[in-house]
């Protein structure tokens, strides 16, 4: 598979940013929640929520958009209510994987490698690998 050139990412940043913002709000997160998950200081998070088309995110932050985009697909495809959508990351989960834990909590640790074994950790939900 080819990677995308910058200029390709860099038009498809603002749209993608502004899905994940929506998405990241629809579970409930505080803005200081939303900074540490995309990785953003909150102050520069704040101008690019009003101005998403003039966002400029590093490698590491297009990719925390990107799992977040597919951690919420893998949710649309486990429910099909929007309230079990919007409310499954904050919900204690049980399953091996998450102990217990809220798939939030992995998030909020702000690392990119728990945002990939969140992304796993649904994804063998649904696929049950």
């Amino acid at each position: 598979m080819k990677e995308p050139n910058k200029e390709k990412l860099s038009k498809a940043t603002p749209t993608a940013l502004r899905v994940v913002i929506k998405i990241i709000e629809s579970w409930s997160c505080s803005r200081s929640q939303m900074s540490i998950i995309l990785a953003i200081p909150r102050s520069t998070l704040s101008r690019y929520i009003k101005t998403p088309e003039k966002a400029s995110l590093s490698r590491d932050q297009q990719t925390r958009l990107s799992y977040i985009l597919n951690i919420y697909q893998l949710i649309r495809l486990i429910f099909n209510n929007q309230v079990n959508i919007d409310n499954f990351m904050f919900l204690k989960n049980y399953n091996s994987e998450f102990n217990g834990r809220r798939p939030v909590d992995l998030l909020l640790e702000g690392s990119i490698e728990n945002m990939r074994d969140t992304y796993r950790h649904i994804e063998n939900l649904v696929y049950g690998r």
